[in-house]
């Protein structure tokens, strides 16, 4: 959905954690990219047979293991068309299995009443099969009425006080099929970065100045 160009322009800013764009820092930060970062230059719906050509060329080429399809819409298959996405759903699970690979689908919410509320896996837009045959569900909800109430401040009172203190987002595991863990992330954004932080005062990672170590993902239900 996002023009390689663009992309890219946001994963520089990610990997140098906000630090100043340099023509030196970006040149380095493609150089880190290099081995690590394949991007699929086409824009507008793509046929599922092409997209699984395109991804076992990489697969057996360049040894990519991790796979983003941004997104279920954007693979030629309608809305209602709830047989196509089954079919779909079922591809990508067969190449994952055949390849010894991750695939992450990206799938949207139904439209509710407001966006107050978090999403679950019972709240994907389409067939029920996408989530049933996804080995994991993840759901990503932002806290619009927060940035709301950042853009528009008001008298503070308890209430508001309270939501700008709540995080910025959440992170949900709602399905693991091997049943280990499931439970939620509060993540806090920190702009200049393009980053999730895992608490208000959390430093953005700088991923191309600092030495490279074993990244430690700290899960808590909340």
């Amino acid at each position: 959905e996002i023009r390689p160009q663009k992309l890219l322009y946001r994963a520089v800013r990610q990997a140098l954690g906000g630090a100043a764009l340099t023509a030196e820092r970006i040149k380095k930060t493609h150089d880190w990219f290099r081995g690590r970062l394949w991007l699929y230059d086409f824009l507008g719906s793509a046929k599922i047979e092409k997209l699984l050509e395109v991804f076992g060329y990489a697969r057996h080429r360049y040894g990519v293991t991790q796979f983003v399809i941004d997104s279920l819409m954007k693979c030629g298959i309608a809305e209602d068309d709830y047989n196509g996405q089954k079919a779909l759903v079922e591809s990508l699970s067969n190449f994952k299995n055949d390849n010894n690979v991750h695939v992450h689908l990206v799938a949207h919410a139904r439209k509710g009443e407001d966006e107050d509320r978090a999403p679950g896996k019972l709240d994907v837009k389409g067939t029920g099969t996408i989530t049933d045959l996804a080995d994991n569900v993840f759901s990503v909800w932002r806290n619009k009425k927060k940035e709301l109430a950042k853009a528009f401040p008001t008298a503070p009172n308890e209430k508001i006080r309270a939501l700008l203190a709540s995080p910025d987002a959440f992170v949900s595991c709602d399905k693991q099929r091997n049943g280990e863990w499931e439970g939620r992330l509060s993540l806090w954004w920190h702009g200049p970065a393009f980053q999730y932080l895992e608490s208000e005062d959390s430093p953005p990672k700088d991923y191309i100045s600092e030495p490279e170590q074993e990244a430690e993902t700290k899960w808590s239900d909340v």
